[in-house]
């Protein structure tokens, strides 16, 4: 997992400054935000990493048929792929696998939380199933849409998170799709439970030095007062 002290935040609008009232706090939570983000990006990164990835997407899709296995493409070869039609807001992964002369095409919006606001969730849904309607001649098979919440182990609620926009054969459980890809979804998780403490350790100390700046200001005011 990403540690928070790594993190650089290179912007803020204010927002949590204005709602803590205090400049370091703000920064601080802003960092852990960027945090959070970058958690995210970092799981879609350890996805690609463990498992074989188709190459040239064009190349790929030019064959016609899914060899045996599992293949991956990202985001970014998606957008780069001149076969496909891409509305603009493309799913993480595009994924094929053939198993005992099975193909099948998954088309998967990868989520390290699980709970989204009711226009993002509308908005992504329609963006998966339109990418998956407008492409469905131009893939090797059928394509089906997902939405994996990787922590979370329960069909409903992920389709609760995704404020119903999904339905029950949509939502994916991050060991559902680790086991569809086959890779071990436990060792992803212990993985990046490693930073876990490193990352309260530094959020603690973070704030007891904000806390203590406070009330070395509040000594000095009183003292100053009372001379």
């Amino acid at each position: 997992m990403v540690r928070i002290k790594k993190t650089v935040v290179k912007g803020t609008s204010g927002g949590y400054e204005r709602v803590l009232g205090d400049f370091a706090m703000g920064q601080l939570v802003s960092k852990v935000h960027s945090t959070v983000v970058s958690s995210g990006n970092e799981l879609e990164d350890i996805i690609l990493k463990k498992v074989n990835n188709t190459g040239d997407l064009d190349k790929f899709l030019k064959k016609g048929t899914i060899p045996a296995g599992v293949r991956i493409a990202s985001k970014e070869q998606i957008k780069d792929c001149k076969t496909l039609h891409t509305p603009g807001e493309e799913a993480d992964f595009l994924i094929f696998k053939n198993r005992n002369a099975t193909p099948e095409c998954r088309i998967v919006e990868l989520k390290d939380g699980y709970d989204f606001d009711t226009k993002k969730a509308k908005g992504e849904t329609k963006n998966l199933r339109k990418f998956a309607r407008l492409n469905a001649k131009l893939l090797p098979c059928k394509p089906s849409v997902h939405v994996c919440s990787f922590n979370k182990n329960d069909r409903k609620t992920i389709v609760t998170g995704f404020k119903n926009k999904i339905s029950i054969l949509e939502a994916m459980t991050g060991r559902e799709f680790c086991d569809w890809l086959e890779i071990d979804y436990d060792k992803i998780v212990q993985s990046r439970r490693h930073d876990q403490k490193h990352n309260k350790r530094y959020f603690l100390i973070e704030i007891s030095k904000i806390l203590l700046n406070d009330f070395l200001r509040w000594v000095f005011f009183w003292k100053k007062r009372d001379d």
